[in-house]
Order: C-alpha cells, then structure tokens, then sequence
C-alpha cells in the first residue's frame, strides 16, 4: 500500500501514478504484490460482478462489501 506522501512525491517529480480496478479479494491480493499505486473499488462493480444494465444499482451495502472483501 502506497501513502499519501508517496502518491505527492510521484506527483510532484511528474511520475504516472497506477490505478486498477477490483471488486474482491483474491484480485486484490495480486495486485497487493505488484508495482500498482493504488485499487479503485468502483460502482462499476453493479455491472461487473452483479450483472446489472447500470451503475445505479450499486447501493451502499454493495460497495461496503466489496471494500471490505478488497480490504481483507
């Protein structure tokens, strides 16, 4: 996990800072042990693991537990 100080310094020396995306905790744990800044846990996630036609879907108790599940 990358902190704060971090993503200022890669911002301040003009370095590309990475993001992915992840709804769950094995993904989660992979990209833990690569060279990504930083995971999104994204309302996306309604589509993507839900199989829902929009975003609208993702309520709060959807987030919570894919950021819990990521956090783990």
């Amino acid at each position: 996990m990358r902190s704060v100080l971090e993503f200022q310094s890669k911002k301040t020396q003009g370095e590309a800072i990475s993001m992915i995306t992840c709804y769950d905790t094995w993904s989660a744990k992979i990209i833990n042990d690569s060279s990504i800044d930083s995971i999104l846990i994204g309302d996306s996630a309604s589509m993507v693991m839900h199989g829902h036609p929009s975003t609208v879907h993702a309520d709060t108790e959807m987030m919570a537990a894919h950021v819990k599940a990521v956090s783990k």
